[in-house]
């Protein structure tokens, strides 16, 4: 679990110190898009390989997908309060359009 952490600590301080030339952090986006991809690909190989765990799907179906849901409802709620509690978002025009 360290290393996650530090992994991201990491990251977030290559970020606020502007760490990385401009040219790299514009393919970024799609870097992470299909890295997450893999992930979940991966993931469902290892759900699909489980034989103790889809034998016992039924059960747990429900309870997966109500924590599931209560998990991505808990992170948009607390996005959603740092954006408004750190103004982040969209950026002015330069030229004081506004």
């Amino acid at each position: 679990m360290w290393i996650i952490i530090a992994a991201l600590a990491a990251g977030i301080l290559h970020g606020a110190g502007r760490l990385l030339p401009a040219p790299w952090l514009l393919p970024l986006g799609r870097l992470m898009t299909a890295t997450l991809f893999v992930m979940l690909v991966v993931l469902g190989a290892q759900i699909g390989a489980n034989r103790e765990l889809l034998a016992n799907l039924g059960p747990l179906g429900w309870r997966a997908f109500v924590i599931s849901a209560l998990s991505v409802a808990g992170s948009v709620a607390a996005l959603y309060i740092v954006v408004r509690t750190c103004r982040l978002g969209a950026e002015p025009p330069e030229g004081g359009d506004r």
